[in-house]
């Protein structure tokens, strides 16, 4: 099997239905990679933005979401982290409602709350 940095075994969680752990091959993505994606999902709740942030397609991430348990999981967690911050954004803009810029007619500004 392949090793990973510090001598440990280079496995991945795989699967669907039935899990089990495989040897990470060339086309896996990073641990890194992996940290980049769901830290930028959990921020924007932007699926491709994640992907590019992290260094591949949305198609892949969709690819890997299926096939890799460990992947689904942080992904429905950085999903669920970012619709509560959407939320909070969301109430707080009821609430106080967003600012509008005004010009009077002597040119001068004004901001009021919409």
């Amino acid at each position: 099997m392949a090793k990973a940095a510090g001598g440990e075994e280079a496995l991945v969680l795989d699967g669907g239905a039935r899990m089990r752990r495989r040897e990470r091959g060339p086309g896996d993505i990073s641990d890194e990679q992996v940290e980049t994606f769901l830290a930028t999902l959990a921020e924007t709740c932007n699926l491709v933005r994640s992907a590019r942030a992290a260094g591949f397609s949305a198609n892949w991430a969709y690819r890997k979401r299926r096939r890799d348990a460990g992947f689904r999981a942080g992904w429905a967690m950085a999903v669920r982290e970012g619709y509560a911050k959407l939320e909070l954004v969301l109430l707080e803009r009821a609430i106080k409602g967003t600012p509008k810029p005004i010009v009077r007619r002597d040119g001068s500004e004004r901001i009021i709350r919409e």
